[in-house]
């Protein structure tokens, strides 16, 4: 579970618990956390249009931005060597 604003509890699927889990390993918790489908409101089409037009600056201005794509499993491997590939061929 996670809190927003003023200790206004929040929803947060297993997927979303691993992902912060993981980076508090880490030791990443020093940054201020924010993961877009908790901090936008999915359901408010006007909120999440002005919020995703945000995006660019809210990434290009982090010290840190990492990416949760789910807990290891048996292609993890397969597909981080595929992404290494892709990024060393557009360089």
């Amino acid at each position: 579970p996670c809190t927003m604003g003023h200790s206004q509890a929040c929803d947060t699927p297993e997927r979303w618990e691993d992902a912060v889990r993981l980076v508090k390993n880490h030791g990443l918790l020093s940054f201020p956390l924010w993961i877009d489908a908790i901090c936008i409101n999915q359901t408010d089409v006007v909120e999440k249009s002005h919020q995703i037009g945000l995006m660019a600056r809210i990434y290009s201005q982090s010290t840190i931005m990492l990416m949760w794509l789910g807990p290891e499993d048996a292609t993890s491997s397969a597909a981080l060597a595929l992404t290494k590939e892709m990024l060393e061929s557009s360089t």
